[in-house]
């Protein structure tokens, strides 16, 4: 049960992103998706060596931009959930990283 409570969410949003992709692929991302995750997913496709994200990213520019990050090869088609779920996991990781690195250092010298 504990393990579902942890996956269902990400389960429920990798669902919600992959849909919105197919079903209206030029929506606007920023009302999904916070400014963190996507500097994140910026740094992560810099770093790979793949095309960057507009400065205005849609929907679907996201989920190729996650699925780029999960080890995607655009020349076999849409993204399946198995590379979706592989970029989304490590643009959690580098969001926590992110996240961490920005909130207030406590000095207790």
């Amino acid at each position: 049960m504990n393990a579902l409570a942890l996956c269902a969410p990400i389960a429920w949003r990798l669902l919600v992103l992959r849909t919105l992709a197919r079903e209206r692929p030029t929506t606007a991302a920023a009302p999904i998706f916070s400014n963190s995750p996507l500097k994140c997913l910026r740094f992560a496709l810099r770093r790979r060596k793949r095309p960057d994200l507009p400065s205005e990213p849609s929907i679907a520019d996201v989920l190729l931009g996650v699925a780029a990050v999960g080890g995607h090869i655009k020349n076999n088609g849409p993204p399946g959930w198995a590379v979706i779920g592989r970029g989304y996991d490590q643009l959690l990781t580098m969001q926590l990283g992110y996240d961490a690195a920005l909130q207030d250092r406590c000095d207790q010298s």
